[in-house]
This record gives C-alpha cells, structure tokens and sequence, in this order.
C-alpha cells in the first residue's frame, strides 16, 4: 500500500502533537526549579570563567547570566559562570565560589558574582543580606555594596546593604575579624573583630564607617534564624556576642569607679581648701590633673589641647598669688557652692 505525501504530513503532525503533550506532562510532574528551561548558548559564543557552584536552593529562586539574556539551570553543583546575577526573590541559595568561600544568600538578596582577577570585589550585592565564611585565603576576599567594602582572610561574617531613602551597609562579624571601607575611599578602613557590628551610612555624612561597637544579641539571633544558618554556627556566635557585650558592661563600670574616684577626690581637696582659705599650689596642682583626666581620659599629650600656648600646656601651674581678705572670702563662698553640687 501506498502513502501518499498529503497523508504523511498528517502522520508527522500528529506524532509531534503527541510528542509535544508529553513533554508538557513530563514538565508538570518535575520539581518546580527542575522545570525552569534553559537556553542554549549561541555557536561562537565562548564559555565564561566558572566563578562558583550551587550547593542549595530553595523557593523563588532566579539565576541569569552576564547578560540577563538566558537563564542558567539550577540544580545542585549547577556551574556558576563569573558575571552572573542570582536573585532570591522568596528563597534561599548556597553556593561556593571558586576563590575559597561558602556564601548563603538570604531572601530577598540580589547580587553578582565575579573572580578575583576580573573585579574588584568577588560578589557585589545590591540588596538584602549575605553570610560568607572565608577560611585562609591568601589574598582578601572581596564583598561588594553600593557603599562599602568587605575584605576577607578567615573569618565569617554578615553583610547587609539595601536601598532606602538612607543607604546604607553593614557588616557584623561572627568569628576572627574582618575589614570594612567605602569602596571609593579605600585608604581608611576599620577591622571589626567577632562579636561587634560596624555601619557605613549616608546621611551621617561620613567617609569611614562606624567605629565598632558590640552587636544586640536579639538582632544577631534575628538575623541568623533569617539566613538559616547551621545550629553550631548561631550558638557559638552568640556565645561570642555575649562574652563581647559583658565586655563592654565592664568597661562602662570602670569608667564609672574611675569618675567617682575624681569626684570624691575633688570633693576632698576643695573641703581642705575650704578650710584653710587658701587653695595650695600643690592641691591646684592635683586639681589640675584630676580636671585634665576627667576631660580627656587616657588622652597622650592632652594638656596640649586643652591649654595650647600656655606654661599649662607643659603641666606647669603658676604659683598661688598672696589673696586679700575679700578674695579669700569669695574663694571660700566658692568652695562651698563647690562641694554643694558634689554632694547632690
């Protein structure tokens, strides 16, 4: 029997009908992030450096390449060509980048990845929050923000940055330390050492960030329940953030004693000079000291600054001049305001 050509196109069309309805089957059975189609790359088009690889994904997650022309294929160990853009819209993304770090992208991130010898930074991220552990690098590993600057050797840290009315970046330290710098003023940077939290922001018009200070153990727990950080990770760094935070307690409490100690010591030597009349050049002299330690404390050299082009300025005080009885009558009146206000 014969066919003729009318009737083979009619076998080849609905064989494809046929074909095609089972690939879209096949697709509606398939893990959602399984169905996402890739494009080919053109002919003539050269492979890009392999910056990184997919550890894990989860939820609303999109991978572009350099040129946010085709989407890349996300499965696990998926190749993660340098250039590319990740965006965790409503997910969470694992990856290890080529240079030497674990990075987990939290959700509602934006960033791009790089090498270290095609760009400044090995990830730049635009937006959201980011956990990277870097473990002994030779060179600085690198993250990126519209503001400021992460440089890495060993340690693991929390970087933050987002576009509101206010930009600004932040970067909290979990374990060793890390450097932290605007990007267009590299020259002055600030290490943050675990345990402590430093901020670049804008509107405090400020070229170097913050100095660093002791992270809130409350908003370290937030932060690390949202990147769904590893159990063992979160106890110890807020094992650390406590042990950094009674630190700082301490301090204030030091502070505190050594501030009493000047005031009764202060108190003790106008009750003398009330006594007597006369303030002695040696009680001027420890008033001098106790005065210059209260207003710059532990400051070298600080009687330069607070007495420029003065005998004070080389801790010299004059001697006391003989007082009339007048004088010494409003220099005992003085004294007594003096230890009024001690007292209260």
């Amino acid at each position: 029997m014969t066919i003729s050509f009318k009737n083979l196109l009619w076998l080849f069309a609905i064989a494809t009908s046929i074909f095609d309805f089972k690939g879209i089957y096949a697709q509606e059975n398939l893990h959602p992030l399984e169905s996402i189609q890739t494009s080919p790359i053109p002919s003539g088009r050269q492979e890009r450096e392999i910056c990184g690889s997919l550890e894990l994904v989860e939820g609303d997650v999109q991978i572009f390449d350099e040129d946010r022309t085709r989407l890349i294929e996300i499965r696990r160990k998926a190749p993660l060509p340098c250039g590319c853009w990740i965006a965790s819209n409503q997910g969470r993304i694992i990856l290890s980048h080529s240079d030497g770090a674990r990075l987990n992208l939290g959700s509602g991130s934006y960033l791009q990845l790089f090498s270290r010898k095609s760009n400044q930074e090995q990830v730049v991220i635009y937006r959201g929050q980011i956990y990277a552990e870097v473990a002994g690098n030779e060179n600085d590993f690198k993250l990126g923000s519209s503001l400021g600057r992460v440089k890495i050797q060993h340690a693991k840290v929390i970087y933050l940055t987002g576009y509101a009315k206010n930009p600004s970046s932040q970067l909290i330290v979990l374990e060793n330390s890390a450097f932290f710098e605007n990007r267009f003023e590299d020259s002055k940077s600030v290490r943050v050492s675990e345990g402590e939290v430093s901020e670049l922001k804008l509107s405090l018009s400020r070229v170097m960030p913050q100095d660093p200070t002791a992270v809130a153990v409350e908003a370290l727990k937030s932060k690390l329940n949202q990147l769904m950080i590893d159990e063992k990770i979160q106890s110890k760094a807020l094992n650390v953030a406590m042990r950094r935070g009674e630190r700082t307690l301490a301090q204030a409490q030091k502070k505190a004693k050594e501030a009493n100690s000047s005031r009764r010591e202060l108190a003790s030597v106008a009750s003398k000079s009330n006594v007597y009349g006369v303030v002695s050049l040696g009680d001027q002299i420890q008033l001098h000291k106790i005065w210059v330690q209260k207003m710059a404390p532990g400051v070298p050299g600080a009687e330069g600054y607070l007495f420029p082009g003065t005998g004070l300025a080389d801790g010299n005080v004059p001697s006391v001049p003989r007082l009339s009885a007048s004088e010494q009558f409003e220099k005992r009146k003085l004294m007594g305001e003096l230890l009024k206000i001690q007292g209260n």
